[in-house]
């Protein structure tokens, strides 16, 4: 069985308040100095994803992410949890997009890699 574990970084959940700031006019949160980090609920679906393989004995995973370049972090943390492949849509166009966006480019690159018997998301 074939699975691909979607993943999201988010701004470091850890960042001290004093350091967090929230754009007035965007109405969205500055990234700053703070780090990006795997969301949690993504660590959560690779997890899931490897006890699965280990109960049917077989399968490929691979961890897919859009985003920008520091992605690459999350997408090796997934290989050294031992997921099989990894791949990442660099987004070079807006910074911030909208949900539909992203859900469309992540489908679009599901197809293009092709195969997968179960698509995972945190």
């Amino acid at each position: 069985m074939n699975l691909v574990v979607c993943l999201k970084q988010i701004l470091d959940p850890e960042i001290p308040a004093r350091d967090f700031r929230v754009d007035p006019v965007k109405r969205e949160a500055e990234r700053g100095g703070a780090t990006l980090v795997t969301n949690i609920f993504c660590e959560n679906a690779i997890e899931t994803a490897l006890q699965f393989r280990e109960r049917i004995g077989s399968g490929k995973i691979t961890v897919l992410s859009f985003g920008a370049a520091t992605a690459e972090d999350s997408l090796r943390k997934a290989l050294a949890m031992k997921a099989d492949a990894a791949a990442l849509v660099l987004n070079d166009g807006h910074p911030h997009p909208d949900p539909l966006t992203v859900a469309r480019v992540l489908a679009a690159a599901i197809r293009k890699l092709g195969g997968f018997d179960l698509v995972m998301v945190g």
